[in-house]
């Protein structure tokens, strides 16, 4: 698991939150053998999500507070709206 910066909504990997405290927040993304393959017989849909070093882009925004290691989800990059 790692998280990368998205710029566009100001979540970076060095932010601190309101004690001055470093928590990194970023996009989520995941990479190991039981995460996720792809899209079936939809390569473009794959390419979309899983970068070339395998890392799978969840599209998800995350915090992780640095004193015990825990990750909560705060956003989400895409947002869907259903009436």
């Amino acid at each position: 698991m790692k998280l990368i910066d998205v710029k566009s909504m100001n979540y970076s990997t060095k932010d601190k939150n309101a004690k001055g405290i470093l928590e990194p927040r970023g996009e989520i993304c995941l990479r190991g053998p039981g995460i996720f393959m792809g899209y079936f017989k939809d390569p473009e849909k794959t390419k979309e999500v899983i970068d070339k070093d395998g890392w799978l882009h969840t599209g998800d925004i995350g915090a992780i507070n640095i004193s015990d290691g825990t990750l909560k989800i705060i956003d989400r990059i895409s947002s869907i709206f259903k009436l």
